[in-house]
């Protein structure tokens, strides 16, 4: 299944004037590949649209209502990407991309973005939203984007897989022991 930047958009609007119009009050916070088309607009398509939604099962109700009306299929909106969120460390900002009523429809900022495309670093799938994300942070060396990636997941070690592919993209050597004696340097 694939969607595209409008097909999202009049999806999401949908979704949102539905719930409003049942006097739900909520939000679904985009993260994923579909933020990154509907914020940078870098992408023609995406699979499905990964979020954090509240409240849960009416929000999965009425988006598999609108998978029937708009021929999508159930699970477009799914929050398969839960395991990246950050939960002890920077918080995302979310900035907002449409609203009815009491509901919103709202993006995260682009640092957080970062900051779980680190943690996924899936090689050959986040090469390209990591570079796009990496130049709109203004992150240049490896070293920023562990201290980046540590601000949102203080308790976790950047994956070996992440180190290399940030290696890869950014061109640099691995980050020095930060001054609490603990080195980002993975040793999976």
């Amino acid at each position: 299944m694939s969607i595209s930047r409008q097909a999202a958009l009049s999806a999401l609007d949908r979704l949102a004037r539905r719930l409003a119009e049942r006097g739900v009050r909520g939000h679904v916070h985009i993260v994923g590949g579909a933020a990154m088309m509907l914020r940078f607009g870098t992408r023609a398509i995406t699979e499905d649209v990964d979020a954090f939604f509240a409240p849960a099962a009416v929000v999965r109700e009425v988006a598999d209502e609108l998978a029937d009306d708009l021929g999508l299929e159930h699970g477009w909106l799914n929050n398969a990407a839960q395991s990246f969120a950050p939960l002890f460390g920077e918080q995302a900002q979310w900035e907002p991309v449409l609203s009815a009523g009491d509901f919103e429809v709202a993006i995260a900022d682009a640092h957080c973005l970062l900051a779980m495309k680190i943690r996924a670093s899936r090689p050959g799938r986040d090469d390209a939203d990591l570079a796009q994300l990496l130049a709109a942070c203004g992150v240049t060396s490896l070293h920023e984007a562990v201290a980046l990636y540590d601000a949102y997941y203080p308790d976790d070690r950047l994956p070996a897989r992440a180190t290399a592919l940030l290696e890869g993209l950014l061109g640099g050597a691995r980050p020095a022991p930060f001054m609490d004696g603990r080195d980002q340097s993975p040793t999976e």
